[in-house]
């Protein structure tokens, strides 16, 4: 008996020997090939949304699961567009297609809902909202329910929140980290902004409570001087947790990620990194893209960063500067650095598998996004295979809003990438969307060039890829239409 795993193997053709144990017959034996289907969704999800409904900001985060078979049989959500509110997943149906794109429409207490899906394997999947008048873009992470239980939160984690503070103009993001033990928060550090004042290196405190049995639903509150965070949280393990937060005044959403042993110093940033992170200013969406070396001894060397600032591009533009780490417990560091004759400052705290959350805390702006340690000698020859991409932004032009996109991306290795879309801009919705792609390298990491569609909804743009390692790209688009960021993952 041969059963299939969830997700195909490396290049998905299996051979199958069978074999008769008295001997009584010659072995035999046959090829079959292992395909992306609805099996390869199987099981409890945690997932998390931000975007807007009818223009009125939301987010949400909650546990849906999938039966293996196109079905969808149970669930929860937490949403925020205002104000909390909770919601009880009560069925629908998915299906996957072979090249790992697929749809859901899922049916909750508070209404029904459509998705669009793009598998990076059995274990994460991208998604976009799709509904008429909805935007929206998230992420699914398999769950693991045997880790439903507050003894499996314990020791360091990092907090990632975004999205639109409520009746203000711009972005607020949060970033902080802290040790969870027993149900208490304790030994926190915490970097807030919001527009254009920035809260820095806050002392944070709070509690947890229990993850629910059944949907590892729990709450967390993160208390400093910038306020007091109310969030609920969806466990996908021992290392994550999504959230959402549940306080009128901010909808924010993100994450809880275990961090790596401590005490930090500067070497433990020692590295080439590529970093994307997103956001406002009082007025305006900002995009900033870059890769960039810390020498481990405190200096921010051989930058490049592209920012889109409302459409304006710039583009290869140097960056340089200095980091400290300024708590060994957390890990934060704070990096210095000058953009292109701008002084920027940003917070980092660090995340399990070399990867750091980075919000800026100048009070120029407010952004936050992640800076991943590249491999090295990463260029176009890593840049290869079938990726998962999702893109979230603004579009400038064709209709002015926010613009999302999933799908599968596939660059050849060398100066081409084509793939299919679903593009939701600002409400306005368009599915299998052919693209066609060239880049061209320009050292550590950096990929950049023309991307086109079949759709007016991206018709062309100007992309740029930064290198993590063989299975992940960073992605901004630098151009006057849209200031969209993103990331393309393929299985490791």
């Amino acid at each position: 008996m041969y059963t299939a795993p969830a997700y195909p193997p490396p290049g998905g053709a299996i051979s199958i020997t069978a074999s008769s144990a008295d001997q009584s017959a010659l072995p035999a034996s046959a090829n079959v090939i292992v395909q992306i289907s609805n099996g390869s969704l199987a099981g409890s999800y945690a997932f998390s949304f931000a975007g807007k409904n009818s223009g009125t900001p939301y987010a949400s985060a909650g546990s849906i699961t999938f039966d293996g078979n196109g079905n969808i049989t149970a669930g929860a959500e937490d949403g925020n567009a205002g104000a909390a509110a909770s919601a009880t997943i009560t069925g629908g149906t998915y299906h996957v297609g072979v090249d790992g794109r697929g749809n859901a429409t899922v049916q909750t207490s508070a209404g029904t809902e459509t998705w669009q899906i793009a598998i990076r394997d059995n274990t994460k999947a991208f998604l976009m909202r799709a509904d008429a008048g909805v935007t929206g873009s998230g992420t699914l992470y398999l769950q693991d329910p045997t880790k439903f239980a507050i003894a499996s939160i314990s020791g360091n984690y990092a907090l990632h929140l975004s999205g639109p503070a409520a009746g203000q103009t711009g972005t607020a993001a949060i970033a902080a980290a802290f040790t969870a033990t027993g149900g208490v928060v304790s030994a926190g550090k915490l970097d807030a902004s919001q527009g254009t004042t920035a809260s820095a290196n806050l002392t944070a405190t709070g509690a947890y409570t229990a993850p629910s049995s059944t949907t590892g639903r729990g709450t967390l509150t993160v208390v400093s001087t910038f306020g007091t965070q109310n969030l609920v949280y969806y466990l996908v393990d021992a290392a994550r947790a999504v959230v959402v937060e549940t306080d009128a005044g901010q909808i924010l959403r993100g994450d809880v990620v275990k961090q790596p042993a401590g005490p930090f110093t500067l070497g433990s940033y020692a590295g080439g990194y590529a970093m994307v992170v997103s956001g406002a200013n009082a007025s305006s969406p900002v995009a900033l893209g870059a890769v960039f070396t810390l020498d481990g001894a405190g200096a921010v060397t051989t930058g490049t960063a592209d920012v889109n600032t409302n459409g304006t591009a710039q583009t290869q533009v140097a960056m340089s500067g200095t980091y400290a780490v300024i708590d060994a417990t957390t890990g934060r560091a704070e990096a210095s650095v000058t953009i292109n004759g701008q002084a920027r400052k940003f917070a980092l705290y660090p995340e399990a598998g070399s990867v750091y959350t980075a919000i800026e805390i100048d009070g120029v702006q407010t952004t936050i996004g992640r800076a991943y340690l590249q491999a090295s000698n990463v260029g176009s020859g890593s840049f290869s295979g079938t990726y998962a991409a999702r893109l979230a932004g603004t579009d400038f032009v064709n209709s002015p809003g926010e613009q999302d996109a999933v799908g599968i991306l596939v660059p050849n290795g060398g100066s081409a990438l084509s793939g299919t879309l679903a593009i939701n801009d600002n409400g306005t919705i368009v599915l299998n969307v052919p693209v066609s792609a060239s880049y061209l390298g320009s050292g550590a990491g950096r990929l950049a060039g023309a991307l086109t569609t079949t759709s007016t909804t991206l018709s062309s743009g100007q992309f740029v890829y930064y290198i993590v390692d063989a299975t992940r790209a960073l992605v901004m688009e630098n151009d006057s239409a849209r200031a969209q960021t993103g990331v393309m993952d393929k299985p490791f």
